[in-house]
């Protein structure tokens, strides 16, 4: 049974497929218990496994097989990490730390490991931070490397998207459209100020249109791309990190992997795709296209804003009269 979503992080790693497979089996984390100065004065071996939590994979869970897809092979391994973490409650009612079994909570967080351009990647699945964190420790900090610029979103693509959906009758293509872009994430200003809009009519909100006729910085769409293969809704940041709603979305490829297989598309077809696509037309969007869109954007924001408001020519004139005076004073001042 798929799940509603998949939240995916996304990060490149050192180690190839064919030993990333091969090491799992062994590959264990251990963190300790944090103990206070008393209760190491009772305890006789802190290094014991009941003081510590331990990350490691579930063995019986562990796969290897090469998903087919029109447009390419993938080689995927997917595996569940087994994470221990700690209850709230941690001492009896007397003071005295309480057994293992009953301080601490475990969970199962589900990792895909794919190839792509001579790559290899974790796509570790948990909206909970800590847990991915977690996570990236049993993978081992040391493994973990930067993002590579197949997977650096230009946040002028994002710009972009909205203006092949409003302007280019959503065609991406001759195969693919951008069916359409149901919210967004930006910042206004500065990285603290967060800005987000949802609607299935996004790009018809006066606004979407102010933010984006502004000139903020768009961080996240959520967007439908339809392709060949597949209808994918997913929200996406520039580090190539996804929502997928997966019960919103559809596969044309049988598979019974559950949602590996559109999870795997998305990263290897879907984003590589749209990237490209917009790498061999950002110099036209920029140069030509994005200062008229965002103009065109921005007088539909003061058309509907003068509707709604009943705001006559004359109120117009008397802002620009007052601002001209403005200027004036300043510089009879200066």
């Amino acid at each position: 049974m798929s799940r509603p979503k998949a939240v995916l992080k996304l990060f490149r790693i050192k180690t190839d497929l064919k030993n990333t497979y091969k090491n799992l089996n062994s590959q264990t984390f251990k963190e300790p218990l944090f103990l206070s100065k008393a209760d190491r004065k009772i305890i006789e071996d802190p290094e014991n496994d009941e003081y510590q939590y331990i990350f490691k994979w579930d063995v019986k869970s562990i796969s290897s097989i090469e998903l087919e897809f029109k447009e390419k092979k993938v080689p995927i391994v997917t595996a569940n990490a087994l994470i221990e973490f700690p209850k709230r409650k941690k001492k009896n009612s007397i003071g005295n730390l309480l057994p293992k079994s009953e301080r601490i909570n475990d969970d199962f967080i589900k990792v895909i490991f794919f190839e792509n351009n001579q790559n290899t990647y974790a796509l570790i699945n948990t909206s909970n931070e800590a847990h991915c964190n977690r996570v990236r420790k049993l993978i081992g900090s040391n493994n973990i490397l930067n993002l590579s610029e197949d997977y650096i979103l230009d946040e002028d693509m994002f710009n972009w998207l909205f203006y092949i959906n409003k302007e280019c009758k959503r065609k991406l293509n001759d195969a693919w459209t951008v069916d359409n872009i149901t919210g967004f994430t930006g910042n206004v200003v500065d990285e603290d100020n967060i800005f987000k809009g949802v609607s299935d009519y996004t790009t018809d909100l006066i606004i979407t249109k102010a933010f984006i006729s502004n000139m903020e910085s768009l961080t996240n769409v959520t967007v439908k791309i339809n392709t060949t293969n597949a209808d994918l809704i997913f929200s996406i940041d520039n580090k190539s990190n996804v929502t997928l709603f997966v019960n919103r979305s559809t596969f044309y490829f049988d598979s019974t992997l559950d949602d590996s297989a559109m999870i795997v598309y998305l990263y290897t077809v879907v984003i590589p795709e749209l990237s490209m696509l917009y790498e061999f037309n950002k110099i036209d969007f920029l140069l030509n296209k994005k200062t008229e869109f965002f103009k065109k954007m921005g007088l539909e924001v003061i058309e509907s804003i003068i509707k709604k408001n009943k705001i006559s020519l004359e109120d117009l004139t008397k802002i620009y009269t007052i601002n001209d005076n403005e200027k004036v004073g300043v510089a009879y001042e200066n």
